[in-house]
C-alpha cells in the first residue's frame, strides 16, 4: 500500500483543459489525452513512474470530462 504522496502541480490551463482526468488501468499504468495542453502533466507523470498512453479524446472534454469521467468504475476500494 502506497503510504506518501508525490504531486504534480499543475497551472490553471492545465487542470480546465482536464489535463489530470486519466484513466487507470493498473497501479502504474494511465490513459491520459493526447494533447498539447495534457503534455507537461503526461510527462511529469513519466517522471513520477507511470506509463502514460496518449489518446486522443475530445468530444468528451467540451461537455466538462475526459477519461475518467466517461467511464464507469466496477470496483472501488
Amino acid at each position: 500500500m502506497r503510504t506518501h504522496f508525490d504531486w504534480i502541480e499543475v497551472t490553471r490551463d492545465e487542470a480546465a483543459a482536464l489535463s489530470t482526468n486519466v484513466l487507470s488501468l493498473a497501479p502504474d499504468h494511465l490513459i491520459a489525452r493526447d494533447d498539447p495542453a495534457c503534455a507537461r502533466v503526461n510527462t511529469a507523470l513519466r517522471a513520477a513512474g507511470y506509463r502514460v498512453d496518449e489518446l486522443p479524446f475530445n468530444a468528451v472534454p467540451s461537455t466538462g470530462g475526459a477519461f475518467r469521467c466517461a467511464t464507469l468504475p466496477l470496483t472501488r476500494d
